[in-house]
């Protein structure tokens, strides 16, 4: 075991906080007592400042080494062209600078680029802004003819809120979020807005909006073209996602449009996921001590992100070293000789002792086996008498319960007002006695005889007292119908028997098709 470390990846949840971008990847003891930790951050403003500080069990560290680690950058996009349609007069102007926006600039993604579109509106009528049904996702000259069809909706009577955009982000962030990750593709956001005074009246916050955003890493990028004078700024939104906010003024020519617009996609083409350092100290902490916690603090996020470290145990950390280790072996081969001479010695004295108890041992196991035979036959034949006894006491004993039973419940039975009987629909009566079996024929043994071809030929019980025929009666003065498995089914006031059912006076009882009633 070489790597003498305690990793604890991913020990903060601080990142998912707004305002924090940082988190740290790794932290490694290998080259104890020096330390070094992998950390990733979104926004890496002053790592080149001097300004980030590295705390170990929240005491500051004087001497910290940082180098950053440069990660590769993707080379395809992911980009959700997001448009406001609005239903204001003037939108037949907005819509025709989108146009000159993307004609002169949309050459700038390539062909293995994905892009996608969408117009949101505030009157869809299923809450929702974002028109998910008219995603258009083919390539760039498709994105270019789908805006260039944009049209202004039809008048409606929903209130007007402008906080859609709020709600529109959102579904963009997540419809990005759901393509499955591709490590040759970056998300974008670009948003090209001309309404949204009321940025602050939503449950969908700025605030929220980058929480998302920087959980899912999506970047938002805005073209703002004012319908009016400015009433607000969407840079809040889109500098604390990384990407970036441009103000487009009407009155400037269309090459300036265009040019501003490239710049958007030339910081989608350069811009990094993120930042990767690493940080190298000598830590303070001894061999085998208990876990301490690792925090970095930056001057700009008040959440400091924090992982466990924990020093190698003394064994890992002889392992480290050549000379502690080849010390250890020379050590362990010396103990390993004197414990194996010791192992030999006193195996042959167990030997020649083992050798000798044998002997004795011999004669008396020889002489003790035949007196157990002879004593295991006799009382394997005195076991065998007893089972056989105890068997036919306990199957008398059941047989005189069984017949006391049965005589009891007979008892019962004549102890009835009257004879109980099924009586037909035809006026013919079938009197019950305490065993009823119910069926076809007399030559199947069955006391009480239907004949009628929907009947089976052992088709059900009606036992006095009992709920099966090998059950002892109960004193209950009831009767039970019982069905054997018959082809047309019993039934009970129209209700299939399928477990024993005890028979009330009146109950309408139905074999096959033959319909009777109880009486008692």
């Amino acid at each position: 075991m070489k790597k003498l470390l305690l990793l604890l990846f991913f020990a903060l949840f601080s990142h998912l906080l707004v305002g924090q971008s940082i988190e740290i990847r790794s932290v490694s003891s290998e080259n104890y007592p020096k330390i070094e930790l992998n950390v990733f951050d979104r926004n890496p403003k002053v790592w080149g400042k001097n300004e980030i500080r590295l705390l170990e069990d929240n005491k500051p560290l004087d001497s910290i080494s940082i180098s950053p680690i440069v990660l590769e950058k993707r080379p395809l996009k992911r980009v959700f062209i997001l448009v406001e349609n609005s239903h204001f007069p003037s939108f037949d102007a907005q819509r025709n600078y989108i146009k000159s926006f993307l004609s002169g600039s949309i050459a700038s993604f390539s062909d293995k680029d994905e892009l996608y579109y969408s117009e949101f509106d505030w009157t869809l009528p299923d809450g929702k802004v974002l028109k998910k049904d008219g995603i258009a996702k083919e390539g760039k000259f498709e994105i270019e003819k789908a805006i260039s069809d944009l049209k202004k909706p039809a008048a409606s009577s929903k209130t007007h809120e402008s906080t859609e955009l709020n709600t529109a982000l959102m579904e963009a962030l997540d419809y990005l979020d759901a393509i499955p990750d591709d490590p040759r593709f970056d998300k974008a956001i670009i948003l090209f807005s001309s309404e949204f005074s009321n940025i602050y009246n939503s449950i969908h916050t700025p605030e929220s909006i980058i929480l998302s955003a920087r959980q899912k890493n999506i970047p938002i990028y805005s073209v703002r073209y004012p319908r009016v004078a400015p009433k607000y700024t969407l840079a809040k939104i889109t500098e604390s996602t990384y990407g970036v906010h441009f103000g487009i003024d009407l009155e400037k020519d269309q090459g300036e449009q265009i040019s501003a617009f490239q710049k958007i996609i030339a910081q989608i083409n350069t811009r990094a996921a993120g930042n990767l350092y690493k940080i190298s100290y000598t830590t303070n902490v001894s061999v085998g001590s208990k876990p301490v916690s690792l925090k970095i603090a930056k001057p700009d996020e008040g959440v400091q992100p924090e992982a466990l470290f924990l020093a190698p145990g003394y064994i890992n950390y002889i392992l480290m070293e050549p000379i502690r280790l080849g010390l250890a072996l020379g050590c362990i081969f010396l103990i390993l000789i004197f414990l194996v001479w010791i192992v030999f010695h006193r195996r042959k004295l167990r030997i020649r002792e083992k050798q000798e108890n044998n002997r004795k041992l011999q004669s008396i196991q020889e002489e003790s086996k035949r007196e157990l035979e002879k004593q295991e036959k006799y009382l394997e034949k005195l076991e065998n008498d007893r089972k056989s006894q105890k068997e036919r006491e306990i199957i008398s004993q059941r047989e005189q319960e069984m017949e006391r039973a049965v005589q009891a419940s007979v008892s019962r039975f004549r102890q009835l007002p009257r004879v109980p009987f099924l009586s037909g629909q035809d006026g013919v009566n079938y009197p019950l006695s305490v065993f009823n079996l119910i069926g076809r024929g007399q030559q199947e043994g069955c006391s009480l005889v239907i004949g009628d071809t929907t009947i089976s030929r052992k088709h059900a019980y009606i036992l006095f007292e009992r709920v099966s025929p090998d059950q002892a009666p109960e004193d209950n003065y009831s009767f039970f119908l019982i069905d054997l498995g018959s082809s047309n089914g019993s039934f009970v006031n129209e209700r299939q028997v399928s477990s024993p059912v005890m028979l009330k006076n009146g109950d309408l009882v139905r074999f096959g098709k033959v319909n009777l009633t109880f009486r008692l």
